[in-house]
Parts: structure tokens; sequence; C-alpha cells
């Protein structure tokens, strides 16, 4: 047998493999990912998943970049830290063929308009992709002042091509002539807010858009985000339960004001249907503080609910028992709640880290890899 047909031989058996196992993951009514977590949590491995290595080198700018705290008209990203984010350029000699739109596995930057603007993204295609099969698709949402170029750093992209699904990094609105963005999330923030840009329905066109180049699988589209991007992922969630199968984000509250000024705090409708959630947080949060209010590093008068308000939103919404069970990390590095009986084989997780502040959490930084945890939450729901 030639090199050429070893080497095709065992790509197939890999993504056979591969195939064998996601499907096994995603079972509608089944519960692993929580089983994982909890043996993960009664060991001290806190790091399931394996995603962070790619990540632990930004770890430290992440509070720079992410932060909700930069004015709505600042660059809270440098232009070092985006261009580091990797772009192929070049596909090795033994790639996957492209995809239907002749794609290549990769990032593959994209554009498309909607509501009279022009919007873009960064669409990366795992390795195993094959044209007419369809993936899994994590939509993956920078934090306030950011860049989908930098939040594709995170890891979610590594996880992507070792498990077979897509991820869409989309780029939030900003101002004029600006490269950073921010999503609206009813109470914040920056220009989406302020002009009421419809993010729901940019992403609903966003997932078709990508569904016209790829094929995605539509029962499986999941969501998450980080700081504002997190507020955005609670709204999209809460507004669009067709759409979402599942999320999992960090530093990210479901809603609180504007100002101290407002009376009332926006917070999303409840959904039509339950939407299985991992939320997690840090207790040293400056930007959005754990304990809800105003941080001392948040952008203008904002005050954020508290993470108790996003868990009682999403036990009402999911149908969950009031009372968690909860597991400690040895040491007490992080605590995750777990609500029983949720509805319609859903789920709810709240991990609080101990240490963790407004930094994306990696395994180096953090003994925790958010990224890993994320992904293997959402992956074990699919919409029936």
């Amino acid at each position: 047998m030639s090199l050429l047909a070893r080497r095709r031989l065992a790509e197939e058996e890999t993504r056979t493999r591969g195939g064998a196992y996601l499907r096994a993951r995603i079972t509608k009514g089944e519960d692993v990912m929580q089983r994982r977590l909890t043996a993960a949590l009664a060991l001290g491995l806190w790091s399931c998943g394996g995603g962070g290595g790619a990540t632990d080198a930004g770890a430290d700018t992440t509070a720079a970049q992410d932060t909700t705290a930069a004015p709505a008209t600042g660059v809270a990203d440098t232009g070092a830290q985006d261009t580091t984010a990797p772009q192929d350029t070049a596909p090795p000699l033994d790639t996957p063929p492209p995809t239907d739109a002749g794609l290549r596995p990769g990032n593959n930057d994209r554009a498309m308009t909607f509501g009279g603007r022009a919007r873009t993204y960064i669409l990366h295609v795992p390795m195993s992709y094959r044209p007419g099969v369809a993936l899994p698709l994590v939509l993956a949402y920078h934090g306030g002042n950011g860049t989908a170029r930098n939040f594709a750093g995170r890891g979610f992209s590594e996880e992507a091509d070792r498990r077979g699904f897509l991820v869409a990094y989309p780029q939030g609105v900003g101002a004029p002539g600006e490269p950073t963005g921010t999503w609206n999330a009813m109470h914040c923030c920056g220009v989406a807010f302020t002009t009421q840009v419809d993010d729901v329905g940019f992403t609903r066109a966003l997932v078709a858009d990508i569904a016209g180049v790829v094929t995605v699988d539509r029962r499986r589209v999941y969501a998450t985000g980080h700081s504002n991007g997190a507020m955005f992922s609670h709204r999209l969630a809460a507004e669009a339960p067709d759409l979402v199968a599942a999320f999992g984000v960090y530093a990210g509250t479901i809603g609180g004001r504007d100002s101290p000024m407002e009376t009332m705090d926006r917070v999303p409708p409840s959904p039509a249907t339950p939407v299985p959630a991992l939320l997690i947080h840090g207790r040293l949060d400056t930007h959005v503080p754990y304990d809800g209010g105003h941080g001392p590093e948040a952008a203008g008068m904002r005050v954020d609910l508290p993470l108790s308000r996003s868990a009682s939103f999403w036990v009402s919404a999911d149908g969950c028992g009031a009372t968690p069970m909860t597991a400690m990390a040895p040491g007490g590095a992080a605590t995750r709640d777990s609500y029983p009986g949720c509805r319609a084989g859903s789920a709810l997780q709240v991990v609080s880290l101990a240490r963790g502040t407004h930094s994306w959490p990696t395994t180096a930084a953090d003994n925790f890899d958010a990224t890993g945890a994320i992904t293997d939450f959402v992956l074990g729901f699919t919409h029936p």
C-alpha cells in the first residue's frame, strides 16, 4: 500500500472514531457531561477537556481584552493581541478537500450584511469536515470592546479540531473606524446597546449564512461567550431557544440596569422551552461583580445582577429544583452547584471560582479549563 493510501486510510479511521465518539456524546436525555464533571470535581481534576493549552499564554491579557469596562469608543484590544491569533494560510498537503463552498479547514474570514450593516465573522472548519456531513456549530461571542480574532485564541478551535464541530466567532458592532465591538445584552454594552442593534436577529442570519456554505446540524447549535459576550449569550438563549440547544459562559450576567437611575432591571423574557446552561464566574471579578452591583472597573454607571439572579432565572426557565447539589474541589478553589430535576432533559450547573477574576480561566492560571468545561457541557445536548 502506498504512503498516500496509508495516510488516507488512517485519516478515515480517525474520522470514523471521532464521529462515533461525538454521536455517543450527543444523545437525547443523557447526562454524560454532568457525570464527567462530577467525577472530575471529586478527583480535583478541574481541567476537564484539556482544551486550555493553546490559551494559557494569553490568560493575563484577557481582562484587558474582554472588558465591559472600556469606554464604548475605546480600544481594549491592542493590535498586537489581534494579530497573534493564528490564521490559516495554506493547509498541509494531506488535509481534507475543500468544503461545500470551497472553504478550507481552519479559520476562514467571512462577511455578510444584516440590518443595513456590514458584519464579519471568522468560521473555523475542523480537519474532519466532509461536504454533506452535518456538524455541530458553536457560536463564540467575544467580550465588550473585543474582537472575534482575539477570542478565537481561547482554545475553541483546537477543541473543534479534536472533537469535530464548527466554530463561528462573530464580530460585534463598534464605533465607526474602531476595530472592536460590543453586543446588545439589554442593559449593556457600548454602541450595540446605545443603538439597539438586533444581535439576536443577526445571529439567526449568521447561522443561515454559515449553513449556506457548510453543512450544519441545526439541532446542535450552541453559544458561549465572555463578559459582554456572555451577557448576550444569556439573552440569545432566552429569546431563541429554538436555535440554541445549550450554552455555557464565563463572567456574564443575565441582566441589570444601564445606570443606578433606572428603577427596573432589564432581563430577557423567559424562554418558551428549557435551555441547558453552564454558568461560570470568578468571585474576584471587578468588571462584572460576582455579587452584582457596579464593578470598580466597569464602564459607565452600569449595574449588573449577581450570579445568583442568573441562576434563579434559569432554575425557573428550565424547571429545575431550587436546591442544588453542591460539590467543592479540594482546597475550596472551586464550587459547582448542580440543580436537579430540570425539565425535558435540560440541566443547570453553576461553577464559582474562589480566586477567579475577569480573565478567561485556563488550566495554567486557574487550574480550571473553561474552554474544555464549556465544550464538554454543551456537546452533551441536542434539540429534540
